[in-house]
């Protein structure tokens, strides 16, 4: 996997870095069945698809991956497996990320993707990236034209057809709390319309933008309700207690270090993020 370094990587980075290793080798990992997993990645940029893949190989040691198309039944109980059920999600869906669909494809690994509507019909893509979803660009990551271009509506078709799931990200990528209720009208119904008329699909799936506290308020809540099946938040945490509407996803980034993966799906950061799950699971109540 990817080596710690400073290049890429944050320096309080290092601090997960060395949690992760110490829960990986003196802790005993526990295991619960019922628990189930939502990742979050982003872009996979070239140079780290290695990795990516790594981290693939471990999860499936680990963990028991799961289609998009059954999460009706995991919220009913009625999918059993051996181990913690998971399932990978993408986020924004850069052009980056079709060679590490193609190795998923592989593994018949099917996964949940958030796309923005207006990033892909964006004329000027890199500029709408880097304004409304990326403002902070590290170049040492992100730094090819796949990077910051969106994948296509007809890539996304054969995506269906492969049974992956398309779910909006919103609109724009503009949601916060102060947004008038015009504009939420836009990123939360307007987006699934716009998805739904291009890929002929029945949209069930939204997942909120950046920090979901910061990011939604009462209105968006009722209309996010009113429209999707299914909620997915960007609040770290692992769902036992399921709701539909507050899902939890664990954020991994395909260049992150070994340990600082692991420490992602430990139990220290999961501790770290308990007020935050208890707020957000207030609000969508």
């Amino acid at each position: 996997m990817v080596k710690f370094s400073t290049k890429i990587h944050r320096k309080r980075d290092l601090i997960k870095v060395i949690l992760g290793f110490i829960e990986h080798y003196f802790f005993k990992k526990k295991i619960n069945c019922k628990e189930l997993i939502v990742l979050n990645y982003h872009g996979v940029p070239l140079k780290f698809l290695e990795n990516f893949e790594k981290q693939i190989e471990y999860l499936s040691k680990n963990y028991s991956f799961i289609n998009p198309l059954d999460l009706s039944n995991i919220f009913v109980n009625s999918l059993q497996s051996k181990k913690p059920k998971l399932l990978i999600t993408f986020d924004d869906c850069p052009k980056n990320i079709i060679k590490a669909l193609d190795f998923l494809e592989k593994r018949n690994i099917k996964s949940l993707l958030f796309i923005i509507p207006n990033y892909i019909d964006s004329n000027e893509p890199e500029v709408f990236y880097k304004k409304n979803i990326r403002p902070n660009i590290n170049y040492n990551i992100e730094n090819k034209k796949e990077d910051f271009e969106p994948v296509s509506w007809e890539y996304l078709k054969k995506l269906i057809l492969k049974k992956n799931i398309i779910g909006s990200h919103s609109l724009s990528h503009i949601m916060n709390v102060n947004s008038k209720k015009n504009e939420i009208n836009n990123e939360v119904i307007l987006s699934k319309k716009i998805i739904e008329n291009k890929l002929g699909v029945k949209l069930n799936h939204f997942c909120s933008i950046n920090n979901s506290l910061k990011s939604l308020n009462k209105y968006s809540v009722k209309r996010i309700k009113e429209n999707y099946e299914f909620h997915h938040t960007t609040i770290h945490g692992k769902n036992i207690e399921k709701n539909k509407l507050s899902i939890k996803r664990i954020n991994v980034e395909a260049y992150w270090n070994k340990y600082h993966f692991i420490f992602s799906l430990g139990s220290i950061e999961n501790y770290r993020w308990r007020k935050k799950r208890n707020i957000i699971d207030l609000l969508m109540k």
